[in-house]
């Protein structure tokens, strides 16, 4: 087979397979590029070239921000619902208003930080570090040092 029939037999290949591409995918391709010379311009030129980044992002993953920001919006739909005393939501649902109370935490200030801070300040040994630390972790609150269990990459 010759270079010429190569080229012309794989342009067609291509032709065909980009036709069964969800819309939006083809629509942040670069069609016209060849994935042999620049695979990335051809898989995603377009979007790169039509993208507009708001300037409140450092960057924007298409389809996974459009999901995020519609759970993120289901989400506070459900948080700022009013539900019944009897309802499975209540606790989350008064959680949520608390932590969106401003008011009162502009009211009460750093009070509320200060038995933590007190245990930061009594750290004056290398165990009580470890200790405050580890009383940090079960309170989920963010230290320098992060604990986590998942599944062995390797296997």
């Amino acid at each position: 087979e010759t270079l010429a029939a190569w080229k012309a037999s794989r342009t067609t290949f291509l032709e065909e397979t980009s036709k069964e591409y969800p819309t939006a995918v083809a629509a942040a391709m670069n069609l016209s590029a060849d994935p042999c010379n620049n695979f990335y311009e051809y898989s995603c030129g377009k979007w790169v070239s039509q993208a507009v980044i708001p300037s409140d992002s450092g960057g924007i993953a298409m389809a996974w921000d459009e999901a995020e920001d519609h759970s993120y919006a289901e989400l506070k739909e459900m948080f700022e619902k009013k539900y019944p005393a009897s309802s499975k939501f209540k606790k989350v649902s008064d959680w949520y208003e608390s932590c969106m109370d401003t008011d009162t935490a502009d009211e009460l200030g750093a009070a509320p930080l200060l038995p933590w801070l007190k245990h930061v300040d009594s750290i004056k040994t290398h165990d009580d570090l470890w200790k405050t630390l580890a009383m940090f972790q079960l309170w989920s609150i963010p230290t320098f040092v992060q604990l986590s269990v998942s599944a062995d990459e390797e296997e």
